[in-house]
């Protein structure tokens, strides 16, 4: 490669950089892993089923790379916590609170509702906010920020922000005589330099005896969980849970079942969206046990998040997706082809230890080098 033109130099398939969306859509069929269309194995689905038993057990599998309701392609669905305001019935009375007042303020959102005015210090951005917050609230309040471990590594957060990293900006080094000379946004996206605001925040707003705490990582509470729950009785409770948010009967149906019923309703329909399936009890396990862990670090009870829906990887902590195979192997095996001719050592079927079959596009298993002995 040394001493060669840009435009001349050629890679390997192995040398060659690969997207998150494409790691995270591999399954392994024996030793070897191959990138599937997260909707590749459902349409297998249909062509290998031969019966509703047979379907009813294909369901117990996600029948896809990752789990499609709870992951895209490049890791954990990002959550709209804007879209719960509809779910809320509108007050068309003034409420009149009684007694003493004591607000709790999110500093999260706080964060973004002052905007920031261009060439102003930062001390003059943070004694904008001080001013809101009197204006606002008085004394009787208390602003609360998330918390941010000292190694990311280690932290639950680091997948979401791993997210945020991809429009993220460089980081900038200030202090309160320092001139704004970026945009809001664009110094925010940046987690160091969102931290090093929040602390430069935190001192105005204690110079003003405005009451500051920080959270352990995350500050937004709504359910207790016991500390001492076991992992079944946590996995059993989230699958409850999740049965009854696609309106199912705890009672009666697991979510395995639940996956199969709401498919034969949705089958006949123009437009079908695999993602809007319950994920299987298997994945929806993982989910309630990352969920008890959240809860429980909130409350400030701390346990190992590798023993609770975690892994470790080179970039850090993880979600664990599933603990079973995506597809029974009889589906996984379903690999087809689109070789023009030949099928020869650059086919899809031949890499997988596959023969070639009437699911690739134009042999068919039928006119190549590839096909089963006798055929």
């Amino acid at each position: 490669m040394m001493g060669e033109n840009f435009e001349n130099v050629k890679f390997k398939r192995k040398g060659k950089v690969v997207t998150v969306a494409s790691i995270n859509s591999s399954v392994k069929i024996g030793n070897i892993s191959i990138v599937v269309d997260p909707l590749m194995l459902f349409h297998r689905l249909c062509i290998a089923e031969q019966s509703d038993d047979d379907l009813k057990a294909f369901f117990k599998f996600q029948l896809s790379p990752f789990p499609i309701s709870l992951f895209t392609g490049e890791g954990m669905r990002k959550g709209t916590k804007s879209s719960l305001y509809t779910s809320f019935s509108p007050i068309t009375e003034d409420v009149k609170p009684e007694g003493s007042q004591y607000v709790m303020v999110d500093g999260g959102h706080l964060l973004h509702k002052i905007v920031w005015r261009q060439q102003a210090t930062f001390g003059a951005i943070a004694d904008r906010y001080v001013q809101y917050l009197n204006n606002k609230y008085g004394q009787d309040m208390a602003v609360i920020f998330d918390g941010y471990p000292d190694d990311d590594k280690k932290s639950t957060k680091n997948c979401e922000r791993f997210r945020r990293a991809a429009h993220s900006s460089p980081d900038v080094m200030f202090h309160e005589e320092t001139v704004l000379q970026c945009t809001q946004v664009k110094l925010l996206a940046n987690e160091c330099n969102k931290k090093r605001f929040i602390e430069l925040l935190k001192k105005a707003l204690q110079k003003a005896n405005i009451c500051v705490q920080q959270a352990v990582e995350d500050a937004d509470s709504a359910t207790f969980l016991n500390p001492q729950a076991t992992t079944e009785q946590v996995t059993e409770a989230g699958e409850n849970v999740l049965v009854a948010l696609y309106g199912g009967d705890p009672a009666t149906q697991s979510l395995d079942e639940l996956r199969y019923h709401s498919f034969v309703k949705a089958a006949a329909k123009t437009k079908f969206n695999l993602a809007r399936l319950p994920p299987t009890t298997d994945a929806a396990q993982l989910h309630a046990m990352r969920s008890y862990h959240q809860e429980q670090t909130w409350l400030g009870n701390e346990k190992d998040p590798l023993k609770w829906g975690w892994m470790h990887t080179p970039s850090g902590l993880f979600p664990k997706k599933a603990e079973k195979d995506p597809a029974p192997e009889s589906l996984l095996k379903c690999i087809s082809c689109t070789c023009i001719k030949g099928c020869t050592n650059a086919c899809g079927c031949r890499k997988a230890g596959l023969h070639c079959s009437l699911l690739c596009k134009h042999c068919n298993g039928q006119s190549c080098e590839n096909t089963m002995p006798g055929v």
